[in-house]
């Protein structure tokens, strides 16, 4: 079945985005599928959809030859929608809905207030992604079981004020920049865990809850943590390296 197929293609690089970036560009180029189907597609709730998804955002900015106008037309709210895109653009994806499975899995998102205030639901939402760029992420809402695992998030203010939930959200994720996850909620059990998180503020003021959320985490920056309020068997062996005093609820 063709659904099978594409599952399988996805799936192929889950764990390996930058290749399946490679993969998606290429299909979106040499695919004989024209645009009208593809946004006929993105009415489904299947693999179809989430495939048409990404196709259409590579053929939007990558290739010429293709008609632009269908870039305001695309919709990201199916299994794997955006997986595997890569965007440089400021403001990408702000205000938008991404609902599904596995949505922008592997993608590479760069630009300032890149998703931000963006509703992003689905177990494995943005795993294995990157995302660069100040502020991107901010005020976004993110839930979904290993949401964001894996993922790397890079600039100022990156996650700040956002609300992640899921077990094992952020698990293993490196996120880097002074005022990160300023202000953010993170539920889930595990969250955080394994993370790597540095900047000064990062995590200030933060609500963090969850059994073993930062377990074997490494938190470095100037007050990051302070204000923070953490509940939870939370910090089991973690590293937390700061010049000043932190500030903790426990």
């Amino acid at each position: 079945m063709v659904v099978n197929k594409i599952e399988d293609f996805l799936e192929k690089y889950q764990y390996n985005s930058q290749d399946g970036r490679r993969a998606m560009r290429l299909l979106s180029r040499i695919s004989n599928v024209d645009n009208d189907t593809l946004v006929d597609r993105l009415q489904g709730d299947d693999v179809q959809s989430g495939l048409a998804s990404s196709m259409l955002q590579y053929r939007s900015q990558l290739d010429p030859s293709h008609d632009n106008h269908y870039a305001g037309d695309i919709t990201f709210n199916a299994p794997w929608a955006g997986a595997y895109i890569d965007v440089e653009k400021d403001q990408w994806g702000a205000g938008t809905q991404f609902i599904g499975d596995h949505v922008l899995r592997g993608a590479f998102v760069k630009g300032d207030y890149a998703l931000r205030r963006a509703t992003v639901i689905g177990d494995g939402a943005l795993c294995e992604a990157t995302v660069e760029g100040e502020y991107a992420l901010e005020d976004a809402t993110i839930k979904g079981d290993h949401a964001l695992r894996n993922a790397t998030a890079e600039g100022e203010g990156v996650l700040s004020s956002a609300i992640v939930t899921g077990y094992r959200a952020l698990h293993d994720v490196v996120v880097e920049g002074d005022l990160a996850l300023m202000g953010a909620i993170v539920e889930g059990d595990y969250a955080l865990s394994d993370a790597t998180v540095k900047g000064n503020w990062a995590l200030m003021h933060a609500t963090l809850n969850g059994n073993h959320t930062l377990q074997y985490a490494y938190v470095k920056g100037d007050d990051a943590l302070e204000g923070a309020t953490v509940e939870g068997n939370a910090l089991f062996d973690a590293t937390v390296d700061l010049d000043r005093e932190i500030i903790a609820q426990r």
